[in-house]
């Protein structure tokens, strides 16, 4: 599948891609966007099912004071794989874009973000961040990350960054403390690392759709 959008001048997107699929199948996927002068871009990308999926997403910036805010999630158990690639690619300065990308696996599951940010020579006073951070619930589990920034330009701002971790036991047992089973104290903590993405989602109904497409699946690795 591959979809490509066109974001005018001063107008705003707002973008959920919501993957489901069955826990057999493979989903490949391609989103491109291109932004005009004082454009504003929001997306969000949600994988939760699949055995194998992978989600290309390319933002050109082609106007000056435009912005984008990517964002994606991905849910993983069993021994499903999910990729997340990105490319952001600066051609004019005063523009701004934002990367926060996450993910929760189990048992096998494991992840990758691979994210390129350029910024061409004469896009002077681009600002870019890009961060990818992932909780792993078992020792299995593996998360690949892969950021990367291309500078062509003097007068810029760009960061990047990821972390891997685990989930910590005193916050576990703060949870137990007050006669919360751990299974639920561990899928409170992790719908805490992620739903910060939902509540990015202008749309109060939307927001509370897709909360409740996260709960189907049990955070600590099963699809119900």
């Amino acid at each position: 599948i591959s979809l490509k959008f066109q974001v005018a001048e001063s107008a705003r997107l707002e973008y959920v891609r919501l993957q489901m699929d069955h826990l057999e199948s493979f989903s490949f996927a391609e989103t491109q966007f291109s932004l005009s002068k004082f454009a504003q871009l929001e997306s969000l990308s949600l994988s939760l099912g699949g055995l194998i999926s992978r989600h290309e997403l390319h933002v050109q910036v082609l106007g000056p004071d435009a912005s984008a805010q990517i964002h994606g999630l991905s849910l993983g158990s069993g021994s499903q794989h999910h990729d997340h690639h990105t490319l952001i690619d600066h051609r004019v300065g005063g523009s701004t874009t934002e990367q926060l990308y996450k993910s929760v696996l189990n048992h096998k599951a494991r992840s990758v973000f691979t994210g390129k940010v350029m910024i061409q020579k004469f896009a002077q006073k681009a600002s870019s961040d890009q961060l990818n951070k992932n909780l792993l619930l078992s020792r299995e589990a593996q998360a690949d990350s892969r950021p990367q920034l291309e500078v062509l330009a003097d007068d810029v701002k760009a960061t990047h960054g990821s972390t891997v971790g685990q989930l910590q036991e005193e916050e576990i047992f703060y949870l137990l403390s007050r006669a919360i089973p751990r299974r639920q104290a561990i899928e409170m903590l992790s719908l805490g690392f992620v739903e910060d993405l939902i509540f990015r989602v202008s749309n109060l109904k939307f927001q509370k759709f897709l909360q409740q497409k996260i709960r189907v699946y049990d955070l600590q690795g099963q699809a119900l």
